[in-house]
């Protein structure tokens, strides 16, 4: 990719150590292998919000994400449909609600933003209703458009206006600007009639507004961006059908704590009433085995699919997915988890368990039944 376009996916806000924060934070957790269980079957399917889908993960919505090749959306759309994984179109994404509908089915989520313009933003709300979306998912961690330094940096302001260093960089780039001509320029797909302003004021996406859609919209409503056990337990109590814990991916608040950090503590705060979605920094499958031992039902990746449609278009985002698969069945087979379900607290290994009591007169054996526990 080109260095503008690279820089747009990878790059967060402030020194960026939120989006190194997410990855490290899944690295310092560690897991407990457990042995000698009949692991011949495992089933990696996951209940979640009505249906069964085929993965505990899916793709996180992102903005233009055209720009990591042509055709990028139909691509996600496509493995999506094969794999039987949830795609979620983001407001300003490269393919209208309408054709994402069509090409990924019963798979597409719609992730909505609070735009300037309030009309506008309902009228994407009916044309979610009207395309046959079941699940919304509300983004409410931009109330102001955070300083991407990179960006800034890079000249990357929406609209866009080429210069020289642009037609440079975009020109050193062959295999990805040529078919990008020929498809043509990727753009927010669903701003047709309306102008796209990255930095619009949002100001009116509150916990009323959130409450009116929460009374609209017949499907499942997910709130995304929640990263305080409090507001979990509010949206909760409010009556939404999930909760998203996400910081952005460190792109709005440098200093903002890692999301497997917080996870814990929602989960605790909020019980078992609603399933919790996690993102950022989440890569591998290990990772995802991670986030659901740490009380996740369910994850979404972002960055890493972005850059494996870059690197491969549709083949690359397959073979992603088909790493993951393989990578969480294998971490599901050293914990001794047969199952999505089996997963949770024991999986996660505590030094507390491994310490060695000297025992006086006595034996340190444990039985058949504390080694189970």
């Amino acid at each position: 990719m080109p260095r503008l376009i690279h820089d747009f996916v990878d790059g967060g806000t402030g020194r960026e150590r939120a989006s190194k924060r997410n990855s490290e934070a899944w690295d310092r957790i560690t897991l407990q292998p457990r042995i000698l269980k009949n692991m011949a079957h495992i089933n990696l399917q996951t209940r979640l919000l009505g249906r069964t889908y085929g993965l505990p993960v899916g793709f996180a919505p992102m903005g233009l994400c055209g720009l990591a090749c042509a055709n990028a959306d139909r691509f996600m759309a496509s493995v999506a449909r094969d794999t039987d994984i949830p795609t979620c179109l983001s407001t300003a994404g490269s393919i209208s609600l309408e054709d994402l509908a069509e090409q990924a089915q019963s798979q597409a989520w719609f992730q909505f933003y609070g735009t300037g313009d309030r009309e506008f933003a309902e009228a994407l709300l009916d044309r979610a209703d009207r395309s046959g979306y079941t699940n919304l998912v509300i983004t409410v961690d931009v109330p102001v458009l955070a300083r991407r330094v990179r960006d800034l940096r890079n000249g990357l302001v929406f609209p866009f206006r080429l210069r020289p260093r642009h037609v440079l960089d975009l020109a050193r780039h062959p295999g990805w600007l040529i078919p990008i001509l020929l498809h043509g320029i990727p753009g927010p797909a669903n701003y047709s009639g309306t102008t796209f302003v990255r930095d619009h004021n949002r100001s009116y996406v509150d916990w009323s507004f959130v409450a009116a859609i929460r009374q609209r919209w017949s499907g499942n409503v997910i709130v995304k961006g929640v990263m305080h056990a409090g507001d979990a337990e509010r949206l909760v109590d409010m009556g939404m059908d999930a909760i998203w814990v996400s910081n952005h991916g460190g792109r709005q608040l440098d200093s903002v704590p890692a999301t497997a950090d917080v996870l814990p503590g929602i989960r605790e705060r909020i019980g078992n009433k609603v399933p919790i979605i996690v993102d950022g920094g989440i890569q591998t499958g290990d990772d995802i085995v991670t986030a659901l031992a740490l009380g996740a039902n369910f994850t979404m990746i972002g960055r890493a699919a972005f850059l494996a449609l870059a690197a491969g278009r549709k083949q690359g985002l397959e073979l992603f997915v088909q790493c993951l698969a393989a990578e969480t069945r294998t971490v599901m087979a050293q914990l001794g988890a047969r199952g999505i379900g089996e997963i949770g607290p024991r999986c996660i290994f505590s030094r507390g368990e491994h310490r060695s009591v000297p025992t006086i007169g006595g034996s340190s054996r444990i039985t058949k039944q504390e080694h189970e526990k």
